[in-house]
């Protein structure tokens, strides 16, 4: 299994460009392009993971954009298999794609920890038997657990912009393990000296899957791919992590993510770590801002079917935290169209939070919190607080209306109220109708 053919007759280049793979997370266009080598050799080792039993049957969630979809792709059809197109709702709905598996009987099923929750928990019974990938995000302890009791094969994988496919695949345990012909090794950032077991440094790879390099950026090219003595050429990931005894590596998380508080370095995956271990948690995102050394602060967003658990978590956390951070409990995290964590939606979140703090409400929007306090029954909202993020739906918000409309005399429909979602918003728009409405009486 360690070799893949690249002798058979092709009338391609094996070390042309295949096609360039966009880094979604770079603040400006950033590709790297990937060769028909790099590709062919991560399909294969893949395909000896997960389909070593026979063709694969896949489900293509994936937008075609990412190497996720070449992945849901090329498995099923270099292994004599079919791709089930599934529909949008399933991307995002657990029990449509739960539902999809079993009609179609998807052997192969990739997607982000945040649609296998809702798998688990509504069409758990149809995963027996079948291969599950979990990659861009930490997979939590619970949800593998979870998983492996449903009968499936879980397996979490790492991926990395520079390596084409998943650079590491393991089956669901705590850290990662390697794939056939893979090497990893943790070196002091931005240098090839390597550490040891169990020191943290940054994550390099190196292997047959590494892309060519970085399009039209000559110079990002040479920094972050090398050439090792040991290890050929490498690609420095950027990402910090540890090598266990057993061979496997643990992922913290990007170097950049990380704040300094009160003087201390905190690495915003740690946080995660620790709140993620409390059993009422289904998952977490820090957040934190990168101003002055003594300025930097944390907010850890938790999704929680318990909405009056932070100060359980806060004393959880101080018993293994050098800081307590903001805590704030939503019923679910925002997710972006490919099922992950939307961590812009969540910067904005604690931006607002802290504005907020800093330019106390007027009075309707004091009332509003006060009424979006008791609708949703959660202590400490704000005038930030998006009404349907804290846990409120369609039909709560007609009675939140009906409240507005009685206490506060004012004209507010449920359409103001989808808009508007938030007692600063809501707020806005009724003193704005109400000068309109003045002034055409004028």
């Amino acid at each position: 299994t360690d070799a893949v053919r690249t002798d058979a007759p092709s009338a391609v280049d094996l070390d042309a460009v295949a096609y360039l793979e966009y880094d979604l997370d770079a603040p400006a266009p950033l590709a790297v392009t990937v060769t028909h080598r790099a590709l062919a050799c991560a399909v294969a080792r893949l395909a000896e993971r997960v389909a070593a039993n026979g063709p694969a049957v896949t489900a293509w969630l994936g937008s075609a954009a990412t190497d996720a979809a070449l992945t849901e792709l090329l498995v099923a059809l270099t292994t004599g298999g079919r791709v089930v197109v599934a529909p949008d709702q399933a991307r995002a709905d657990g029990h449509a794609l739960g539902e999809l598996v079993q009609r179609h009987d998807v052997t192969v099923v990739q997607a982000s920890p945040a649609v296998w929750r809702q798998v688990v928990e509504h069409a758990g019974a149809r995963l027996a038997g079948r291969a599950v990938l979990v990659a861009h995000e930490p997979l939590p302890r619970p949800l593998a657990a979870q998983l492996r009791a449903t009968g499936c094969t879980p397996h979490h994988g790492y991926t990395t912009p520079g390596v084409a496919g998943y650079a590491a695949l393991d089956g669901g345990r705590d850290g990662t393990g390697v794939l056939p012909a893979t090497r990893v090794f943790v070196t002091e950032p931005g240098t090839d000296h390597e550490l040891g077991i169990g020191v943290r440094g940054e994550l390099c790879v190196a292997g047959d899957t590494l892309a060519a390099g970085y399009h039209g950026r000559p110079e990002l090219t040479a920094a972050r791919f090398g050439e090792h003595p040991t290890h050929g050429r490498f690609h420095r990931t950027g990402d910090l992590a540890r090598l266990l005894p057993d061979g496997r590596i643990d992922v913290v998380g990007p170097l950049s993510a990380h704040v300094r508080v009160a003087g201390q370095r905190i690495h915003l995956r740690d946080i995660e770590s620790v709140l993620a271990a409390h059993p009422d948690v289904e998952a977490v995102a820090a957040v934190g801002s990168t101003g002055d050394a003594q300025d930097g602060t944390v907010v850890a967003f938790v999704e929680s079917r318990k909405l009056d658990v932070a100060e359980r978590l806060r004393e959880h956390a101080r018993a293994a935290l050098p800081l307590t951070p903001d805590l704030v409990v939503l019923s679910q995290l925002p997710v972006t169209v490919a099922g992950t964590v939307d961590r812009a939606a969540l910067v904005a979140l604690a931006a607002a939070r802290a504005a907020a703090e800093v330019d106390p409400p007027d009075e309707t929007t004091a009332a509003l919190v006060g009424i979006w306090t008791e609708m949703l029954d959660r202590p400490g909202l704000h005038a930030d607080s998006n009404f349907f993020a804290s846990g409120g739906h369609s039909l709560l918000g007609a009675q939140l209306v009906q409240r507005v409309r009685t206490e506060l005399s004012m004209p507010v429909q449920l359409a103001d109220l989808f808009a508007n979602p938030t007692p600063r918003q809501l707020a806005e728009h009724l003193q704005d109708a109400f000068w309109d409405d003045d002034e055409d009486d004028d």
